[in-house]
C-alpha cells in the first residue's frame, strides 16, 4: 500500500480508497512489479497461504530474501491476526516511522505509486464516497482489490462526470451491488472507458446520463464513426507546434486515453490535439442535439 493508506490517515476530508475502514483493504497495486492484467483473485488459495507465511516470516525474511524479483514481494500480507487486511508490512506506519521498503529495490516506487482509482476517490466528497463504497459491502479484501469482481474499481475510472451523474440518479434509492451491475455494467461489459470516458462526459454535461443508458450501441456507433473520421485528419495533419507525449499536455487524461488508444496518437503538438478536440466537440453537439 502507498503513500498514507497504511497510516488510516486521510487527505483533507476524503477517505482512502486503500483502507475504507471496514475491515478490508485493496492491495492491487502490490507488488509494483507485477504484470497489470493479474488479479486479486488469481491463484487465491496460494495467495492466502503466502501472505500468511509472509507476516509469519517477516524477519527472517528480511535478513534473507533481499531484493525482490518477478511478481511476488515478501513485504507483501496480512496485516492484522485476524487475516482480514492485506498489505505493505513494511511500510513506515507499521514499523515506528521506520521506511523498510527499500529492502525490496522498489521503496521509491512503492511511495510513489498511486492508483487512477484512488485519485478519482479523493475528489469525491464523503456523502458520494459512502454512496460508491456501498458498492463493495461485505466483500473481503482478495474481492475488494479485484478489478473483476468489484463494480467500484469498474465504475471509477470513467471519471467525475459519469460518478456525479449516476449518483444524482441514484442517490435517493442507493441501488445494491447486483442492482447496479444490472444498470450500469453496460459501462465496462459493452464501452471502454479508455476510449469512451472523455466522450461519455461531455454527453452527459449536454444531455444527461439517459443519453447514453437509453443506447448504449447508439453511442458505440457515434464513438466508432468520430474516430474513422478523425484517422485520416491524424494522417493528413500533422501540426506545427512540437510533439509530446499527449498525456504531458494540458488535457483530460480521459481525452489523452482517446488520443492514444482510439487514434494511436502517443505524441502530438499541442495545435494538433486542440484542433482534434475542437472536431469531436463538434461531433458531440451534434449528436446531442439529433
Amino acid at each position: 500500500m502507498t503513500l498514507s493508506a497504511q497510516t488510516h490517515q486521510y487527505s483533507g476530508r476524503y477517505s482512502s480508497l486503500c483502507f475504507p475502514e471496514d475491515g478490508k483493504s485493496c492491495f492491487y497495486c502490490c507488488p509494483p512489479i507485477r504484470n497489470p492484467a493479474a488479479d486479486s483473485l488469481d491463484q487465491l488459495a496460494a495467495k492466502i497461504r503466502t501472505f500468511r507465511l509472509n507476516r509469519r516470516n517477516l524477519s527472517r525474511n528480511r535478513q534473507d530474501a533481499g531484493e525482490i524479483c518477478g511478481v511476488s514481494c515478501w513485504g507483501l500480507g496480512f496485516l492484522d491476526p485476524e487475516e482480514k487486511l492485506v498489505g505493505c508490512l513494511l511500510h513506515p506506519a507499521r514499523n515506528q516511522g521506520l521506511d523498510l521498503r527499500q529492502a525490496t529495490g522498489y521503496r521509491s516506487k512503492c511511495a510513489g505509486t498511486l492508483c487512477q482509482e484512488a485519485v478519482l476517490f479523493s475528489r469525491l466528497n464523503p456523502v458520494r464516497q459512502k454512496f460508491y463504497l456501498a458498492l463493495s459491502a461485505g466483500m473481503d479484501s482478495f474481492h475488494y482489490s479485484s478489478r473483476r469482481a468489484n463494480p467500484l474499481m469498474k465504475i471509477l475510472p470513467w471519471g467525475i462526470p459519469v460518478l456525479e451523474a449516476i449518483f444524482l440518479l441514484e442517490e435517493k434509492n442507493p441501488p445494491s451491488r447486483m442492482d447496479f451491475i444490472n444498470r450500469y455494467g453496460f459501462f465496462w461489459h459493452e464501452l471502454d472507458y479508455r476510449l469512451d470516458a472523455w466522450l461519455a462526459g461531455e454527453i452527459i454535461k449536454r444531455s444527461g446520463l439517459q443519453a447514453i443508458m437509453d443506447s448504449p450501441r447508439e453511442f458505440l456507433d457515434f464513438r466508432r464513426r468520430l474516430l474513422s473520421r478523425l484517422q485520416r485528419e491524424v494522417v493528413e495533419k500533422p501540426g506545427s507546434s512540437p510533439a509530446l507525449p499527449v498525456h504531458r499536455l494540458s488535457i483530460p487524461l480521459d481525452l489523452s486515453r482517446l488520443l492514444k488508444f482510439g487514434l494511436n496518437l502517443w505524441e502530438a503538438g499541442a495545435d494538433r490535439v486542440g484542433r482534434l478536440q475542437e472536431a469531436m466537440l463538434r461531433e458531440v453537439e451534434r449528436f446531442t442535439q439529433a
